[in-house]
């Protein structure tokens, strides 16, 4: 009879009271600076894949949804994913569309400004589709008509399709005007909307720029708060790239120059180490896990260097000692350590994991070492004698790197 698997679900924490990360903090300080700041403003919640960036949104955007100014309809806040929209021409098209359809669930108890704000934005939503579609023809495209005698009606047709596109693009900043006129009222008088952006750094690159530069060139307007979850090391090693192939800056930190005109509040999640174990602990409380619960907190030292001390690879190890022990559940002693440094060594190196059987002398070696500076020092050794173009070497070259 099939038994069930039951794995750790990798969502982002909503609930303080289960954040042993010291996330709320972070969150505490998006929140806080959203709420007491006029903007336009943009916050860079930045970290590496993994450490908790999703979650400091999820958090933040709660504080703000259960504060003062939410309850007296002075705010509001939405989640955007842009990787689900990374395919559209502008991106800023459904952005503005999301925030409007955010607007629209508050119809029934919208007060003045946020009226204000829902139509500004609906006549700025049609303008930039219009402009967004419009193409200018030139007298080039009529000389492409064979037949001379069409020429002329040829290019008074498109002449009449070029009036038609700059009526749209009036139309568009005609909106813009009113969406600016709209949020320079008095604080008082005006809706805020703190919009969280996440998944950035899972789009192409020059979507994720496209994105940021829509928003700076027609959202950054008094009462518009941004704050985006990304990885700002995958956008700048593009920058540093794109400027150095197309511009010939390959001298200068001009990546990192481009990022900083769109991320005003930088706040970069610190290491977890500090607080991982009681994370592991939290984890080892889910139901999934209770069974060997006893036989796994010994092994927290261990799993946090195995992990990385990274929360959502965390979740993706202990899946993966699950699986393990599912597999091998007829056997009445399953032996968590090895697994836990296999699968930690196989994490960090697939060279080394499949080399070591092959090298059963270096394994007795690395056994006999009582400390990591043991290790180092018989690794440095074996090293200094081995050929390079063995495979000993390429094994042991890949254990010194970690």
């Amino acid at each position: 009879m099939l038994q069930p698997l039951r794995l750790l679900s990798d969502d982002p924490i909503r609930d303080r009271k289960r954040d042993r990360l010291g996330l709320s903090s972070w969150a505490e300080v998006v929140a806080s600076a959203a709420l007491g700041t006029e903007g336009p403003l943009t916050i860079g919640v930045l970290g590496r894949w993994g450490v908790g960036k999703t979650s400091v949104l999820h958090l933040a955007k709660g504080l703000i949804d259960a504060s003062p100014e939410a309850a007296r309809q002075r705010v509001t806040t939405l989640l955007f994913n842009a990787w689900q929209y990374e395919r559209d021409e502008a991106p800023l098209v459904p952005l503005i569309a999301s925030i409007l359809q955010e607007l629209e669930s508050k119809r029934k108890s919208r007060s003045k400004p946020l009226k204000s704000l829902h139509s500004a934005l609906r006549s700025l939503l049609y303008g930039v589709s219009a402009e967004v579609s419009g193409g200018i023809p030139s007298l080039a495209e009529a000389s492409l008509s064979i037949d001379p005698s069409k020429s002329v009606q040829r290019y008074e047709v498109l002449q009449s399709r070029w009036i038609d596109e700059q009526m749209k693009r009036s139309l568009y900043f005609n909106a813009f005007k009113t969406l600016r006129e709209t949020q320079s009222a008095p604080a008082e008088e005006r809706h805020k909307v703190v919009v969280f952006i996440d998944d950035l750094d899972r789009c192409l690159p020059d979507c994720a720029i496209r994105l940021l530069e829509s928003i700076k060139l027609v959202l950054s307007e008094p009462g518009f708060i941004f704050v985006l979850g990304v990885d700002r090391s995958v956008l700048d090693v593009y920058l540093e790239k794109r400027f150095s192939q197309d511009f010939g800056f390959r001298d200068y930190q001009r990546g990192q120059s481009y990022m900083a005109k769109f991320i005003q509040l930088p706040l970069w999640i610190p290491a977890h180490q500090p607080h991982f174990a009681k994370f592991v602990e939290l984890l080892l409380e889910d139901s999934a896990l209770a069974a060997w619960r006893q036989e796994l907190v010994p092994l927290t030292r261990e799993i946090g260097l195995a992990c990385g001390y990274n929360p959502r690879q965390l979740i993706r190890f202990l899946n993966d000692l699950l699986v393990d022990r599912f597999i091998f559940q007829e056997e009445e002693a399953f032996p968590f350590r090895i697994f836990v440094a296999a699968r930690g060594i196989r994490l960090h190196s697939e060279v080394v994991y499949h080399g070591l059987p092959r090298l059963p002398d270096l394994c007795e070696k690395l056994r006999a070492c009582r400390d990591a500076a043991e290790v180092r020092n018989t690794v440095s050794a074996e090293l200094a004698s081995a050929r390079e173009s063995d495979f000993r070497y390429d094994v042991l070259l890949r254990i010194q790197g970690n």
